[in-house]
């Protein structure tokens, strides 16, 4: 068909929303040129869909794992079907993708870094989860790492922000006595020492999708 006669296609917003979550949720995306956010050139739709995706992100996190640092995201409920993992090959490709991300995102979140205990004193991953506008939470192992981008985090999620440390399985309880097979018990502890609570949840799952992406070609 001549590209000069056939006409584009339409997808509103609410379409483009769907196909979004799949591509985010469902599918393994290998390499930048396939990361969902990319979605957001081929139209206005997908531009709007994109950055209200984004902006239902309640909870990140990350880890590092040999030379690469994988971002995980949950939105709105952190359901296991409301997550996805990101592979980054390159501390400034991750730095790149959390600070767009932060540009879309509005609402309190929580921040995860129980599994990013080996980072430098002035760790640009961290820095810049100061590009979120509110922290309500950061999820840390026991003893909380006290380096300067560290403190720097907590001091920018302001006096409020819950520091909830991940207990392990043996210092964790059920209250009917039962112990699932994912399970995490957290101690929330405000910077003042006050106002500590021991909470639990069920089905905690880290999410199944890994995106891969590369050190370079990584325009977000």
């Amino acid at each position: 068909m001549n590209s000069s006669s056939s006409s584009s296609v339409q997808v509103n917003e609410d379409v483009a929303i769907i196909i979004l979550r799949h591509l985010a949720e469902e599918c393994y995306l290998d390499g930048p040129y396939t990361h969902w956010m990319r979605l957001r050139g081929i139209s206005k739709a997908f531009d709007r869909a994109v950055r209200r995706y984004l902006s239902k992100t309640v909870k990140i996190g990350f880890e590092e794992l040999a030379h690469d640092i994988e971002v995980f995201q949950c939105f709105q409920d952190c359901g296991i079907g409301n997550c996805t993992r990101t592979l980054f090959k390159s501390k400034d490709a991750a730095v790149a993708f959390l600070r767009c991300m932060a540009s879309n995102v509005d609402k309190p979140i929580a921040v995860d870094v129980k599994d990013y205990t080996e980072h430098p004193e002035d760790d640009e991953v961290l820095k810049s989860l100061c590009s979120f506008r509110a922290v309500e939470s950061i999820i840390h192992r026991r003893p909380r790492c006290e380096c300067a981008a560290c403190e720097h985090l907590v001091e920018h999620a302001g006096p409020d922000v819950k520091l909830v440390e991940a207990l392990t399985l043996s210092e964790t309880f059920v209250p009917d006595g039962s112990t699932p097979d994912m399970f995490y018990g957290w101690y929330a502890v405000s910077p003042t020492g006050r106002d500590s609570e021991m909470f639990y949840r069920y089905g905690y799952g880290y999410p199944s999708t890994r995106q891969k992406t590369s050190m370079t070609d990584l325009s977000f």
